[in-house]
């Protein structure tokens, strides 16, 4: 929904000869999510938003700590821009001991963790 709505109101900006300041258009995805978060929040709605076809990383550092579902490709233009060269890792169905931050005990923990939660 976040950069749909950018790429559709640019079109319509160029197709109806409308002219925005630069950088406007870019953020409406964004207004829209944190709008439409408000009101779901404020009407106590159960349900979480999804924030989904990102444009940059500005689409979705800008709703990190809210209740909502962010999806995320490990590739493409936004892991691209922060630099991000990953390795494939959905084919290995273990946890890697030497990833970074994750400890025979931290899994163990979360396995407790979630059993209890």
């Amino acid at each position: 929904m976040v950069g749909r709505l950018d790429d559709w109101l640019k079109a319509v900006a160029k197709r109806d000869g409308i002219v925005t300041t630069p950088g406007d258009l870019d953020w409406a995805g964004v207004a829209v999510m944190k709008k439409a978060y408000g009101l779901y929040k404020a009407r106590n709605y159960r349900a979480r938003l999804l924030a989904a076809a990102y444009r940059s990383h500005l689409h979705w550092s800008e709703f990190i700590g809210g209740d909502v579902v962010l999806t995320l490709r490990t590739s493409g233009r936004c892991c691209e821009q922060l630099g991000y060269r990953g390795e494939e890792r959905m084919q290995n169905p273990s946890i890697r001991p030497s990833s970074p931050g994750c400890t025979a005990s931290s899994r163990s923990s979360a396995r407790r963790t979630t059993r209890t939660g």
